[in-house]
């Protein structure tokens, strides 16, 4: 049986360089990657294109958009895909791509990084990118077709995903969702819940939106509605995302209530997401908590149990799609991608 081909998509990082001479630099075609980790031409047909060669401290929309561009143009190609990224702003990506590709998707796509490079000591990356290409492999076997992060021991779904760690080997994990599955000495076996293509009739977007005029912000206690306001009235902003101190709690007592600066800004078409941020937090679950009720009735958007990173990335979705306040109150529960129970 021909293997399965795959496209291995570089958009820099650390599983990327390779230790030489005492300098790290990005290893440069793929004869070289597999002379470092042999094993992957071993169970897949791999090829190589690099993407972007950037921290991903520095990936942005404009990066999202090359990569999405990069697998639209060789998805008849091949059988799957497998990103190496840097691990700061993975999850992020990951999110991108399952928005950008929507619940259609027949092919893999998985993300991968590492904390260590290529031929440092005791470095993962080595076993990060040989169980992602065979993740990848058995996917594509399998059917399933969803963005995944493979990272360590565990498989994700990427719009579930979050990173918890600068330094462990394990630095990712999906809190509100199992695995999609585990890799140990038994293999890599997917769980019932992995998502799986329904028929082969799909199409890529030719292009995907997503706006840079979204704000975050993490609520900490004595912050000034009026700097908020500012901002508004400034221009420049069509969405906010407040990761709120509990389950949607926002202030709304007193010179710190947030309750007016919301009102206001729903009303003028301007949607307020709150989400929670604790790690597998849940914003507006059933709760008698006062603030949360008041936010909810002030117009702020329920984001359930989804991470602050896809609460971000949803946001950014459906601005750049055209979807009005009105409509992203409706959308926003509900899952697009698995985003969201």
């Amino acid at each position: 049986m021909a293997k399965k081909k795959i496209l291995l998509l570089s958009m820099g990082g650390t599983i990327f360089s390779v230790i030489d001479k005492g300098t790290v630099r990005v290893a440069e075609n793929v004869e070289e990657l597999v002379s470092l980790v042999p094993r992957i031409k071993e169970v897949a047909d791999v090829s190589l294109k690099i993407v972007a060669n950037v921290d991903s401290t520095n990936v942005g929309v404009s990066e999202w958009l090359m990569l999405i561009e990069a697998i639209r143009k060789n998805y008849t190609e091949f059988d799957a895909f497998v990103v190496a990224h840097g691990t700061n702003t993975m999850a992020y990506t990951a999110t991108a791509l399952s928005f950008g590709f929507g619940p259609k998707l027949t092919k893999p796509i998985v993300l991968t990084g590492s904390q260590l490079p290529l031929t440092a000591y005791g470095d993962d990356a080595r076993f990060n990118l040989e169980h992602s290409i065979q993740t990848a492999v058995m996917a594509a076997k399998e059917g399933i077709a969803e963005v995944m992060v493979c990272f360590h021991d565990l498989v994700l779904r990427g719009c579930r995903t979050l990173k918890m760690s600068e330094s462990d080997f394990r630095a990712f994990n999906s809190p509100a969702v199992e695995p999609l599955a585990r890799i140990n000495a038994n293999g890599i076996i997917f769980a019932d819940h992995a998502r799986k293509k329904k028929g082969d009739d799909y199409t890529p977007p030719k292009e995907a939106s997503f706006s840079d005029q979204v704000l975050c912000i993490d609520l900490v206690p004595g912050l000034n509605p009026q700097i908020l306001d500012k901002l508004v009235e400034d221009g420049g902003i069509k969405g906010i995302v407040i990761k709120s101190h509990g389950a949607g709690s926002v202030p709304d007592q007193g010179t710190m209530s947030l309750i007016p600066f919301i009102e206001k800004s729903t009303k003028n078409n301007l949607p307020i997401v709150v989400t929670s941020k604790f790690v597998g937090g849940n914003s507006f679950k059933e709760t008698n908590d006062e603030p949360a009720v008041r936010a909810m009735e002030a117009g702020a958007i329920n984001s359930r149990d989804m991470t602050d990173v896809a609460a971000q990335v949803k946001l950014m979705y459906l601005i750049a799609n055209g979807s009005n306040y009105e409509e992203i109150a409706q959308q926003f529960p509900q899952s697009f991608v698995g985003e969201v129970s």
